[in-house]
């Protein structure tokens, strides 16, 4: 790399690295402890709302596995670790589609669009006593693996520890298929200007956000998201002009926010289990949601019951719409019009 491209590229990635390292400094003391604290308060929100009191089998199992969860994690510290970083790229030399996957465990994580002759761009810093990083290009499908690997579990007491974070910039002149696993992380995904053609993000005791800032140019097939012990939060979804998008949620918060540009018709499909799914719409837009099992707890603003369903006003001729089915049996949901 000449050192022209190396200094255009260091240049797109300085605020990143100032917005990483601050979220490293928020979970130093444990990555995992911190999400699993996030959910913590989601099990306090959820128990003082008033509609949880139908479920109070629901609340004791939100206190039961987030208390073992944290006993856990407050008994375990990392012993004395070896601070490595890696920086590590691979030039884009055509158009062509390709496919990404992200493997990151435990620390922060920033991912965001970048321009210019790279494909991808990574910088990773992680310990190497219980960690290494993953960068593998297969020439034959055109895919990359990227983030790190885990040595397993090597564990001493300690309070000077530090969790790993990893800044990944990504082209906007590719087509991506992005699929996206993350543990105990607190992770920004700012998908906004990328090209992408599927979306895949499982996560775990995780604190994530993902941005559609702007309407996609190359609007996404489908996402798939599915979250365990978590905050999930989408801000601008409709931007992305997302057909198909699905959500699992197991112990977590789901929020989606439905606003931006509506390029087309949305079908919204949900499994919230044990969590609570929140979501914000346009008030022009029209919604109709189904329930699959009647005992679903659902708050609905602006909607009328129609049949087996509750639909806005006009939602037949509205010119967009979003269609929501529910598949819950104790999870909760409620949708805002604004």
């Amino acid at each position: 790399m000449t050192s022209t491209r190396r200094s255009s590229v260091n240049l797109a990635f300085v605020h990143m690295h100032a917005r990483m390292l601050a979220a490293r400094d928020r979970v130093a003391s444990s990555g995992a402890v911190r999400a699993m604290s996030r959910a913590t308060a989601l099990s306090i929100a959820l128990s003082s709302d008033r509609r949880r009191r139908r479920s109070r089998r629901v609340r004791a199992a939100f206190t039961l596995i987030i208390g073992v969860v944290l006993l856990i994690g407050a008994s375990c510290r990392l012993r004395a670790q070896e601070w490595r970083t890696v920086d590590v790229a691979r030039q884009r030399m055509d158009s062509s589609g390709a496919g990404i996957k992200v493997r990151f465990g435990v620390g922060s994580l920033l991912l965001a669009a970048i321009t210019g002759p790279y494909l991808y761009h990574m910088q990773l810093r992680y310990d190497a006593s219980r960690a290494e990083p993953r960068s593998s290009w297969d020439a034959a499908s055109r895919t990359a693996t990227l983030g790190m690997t885990s040595n397993g579990m090597r564990w001493a007491s300690g309070r000077n520890t530090e969790a790993a974070n990893m800044v990944l910039g990504l082209s906007s002149a590719s087509p991506l298929d992005l699929s996206i696993e993350l543990g105990a992380t607190e992770s920004t995904l700012d998908l906004t200007g990328l090209w992408l053609r599927s979306l895949d993000v499982r996560s775990g005791a995780s604190a994530t956000r993902i941005r559609f800032t702007t309407p996609s140019v190359h609007p996404i097939e489908r996402i798939e998201i599915e979250t365990g012990v978590a905050q999930f939060t989408v801000e601008q979804l409709a931007n992305s002009g997302a057909r198909i998008v699905r959500v699992r949620g197991g112990l977590s918060l789901v929020e989606l926010d439905l606003t931006g540009s509506w390029q087309r018709d949305m079908a919204l499909e949900l499994d919230l289990s044990l969590g609570r799914g929140e979501l914000t719409v346009p008030k022009a837009l029209g919604v109709r949601v189904t329930t699959e099992r009647a005992s679903s707890m659902l708050s609905v603003e602006g909607l009328k019951k129609v049949g087996d369903a509750w639909e806005s006003d006009g939602f037949a001729t509205a010119e967009r719409k979003l269609a929501v089915s529910v598949h819950s049996s104790i999870g909760a949901l409620s949708i805002t019009r604004r």
